[in-house]
C-alpha cells in the first residue's frame, strides 16, 4: 500500500509538471530529442533513447526471412498543427 501511495504521489508531480509544459514547449523538447538521437550521442541512456523513439515509433513489425530479419517501422501522426 505504501509503494502505491509513492507511486501516485510521484504520477501527481509528473502530471503538475505536464500542465506547466506547453504545447510549443514539449514541440521544441521533442524536436531537440530527435536531433539528440539522429546525432548518436554516446552519451544518451537507453532508456532516453527509448523514451525518444516512443515519442515517434507507433509499432514495430518483425519478420524473418530465412536467416535474416525484416523490420518495418509503423511511425505516429504527431498532429502538428502549422500555425503560420
Amino acid at each position: 500500500m505504501k509503494e502505491q501511495i509513492e507511486s501516485l504521489e510521484e504520477q501527481i508531480v509528473n502530471l503538475e509538471k505536464q500542465v506547466d509544459f506547453s504545447e510549443s514547449d514539449h514541440l521544441e523538447k521533442v524536436i531537440s530529442n530527435l536531433k539528440q538521437f539522429l546525432a548518436g550521442v554516446d552519451e544518451m541512456e537507453e532508456r532516453e533513447a527509448n523514451d525518444i523513439l516512443t515519442e515517434f515509433v507507433d509499432t514495430i513489425i518483425y519478420t524473418k526471412i530465412g536467416g535474416d530479419i525484416e523490420m518495418d517501422i509503423v511511425m505516429k501522426n504527431l498532429n502538428i498543427v502549422d500555425y503560420s
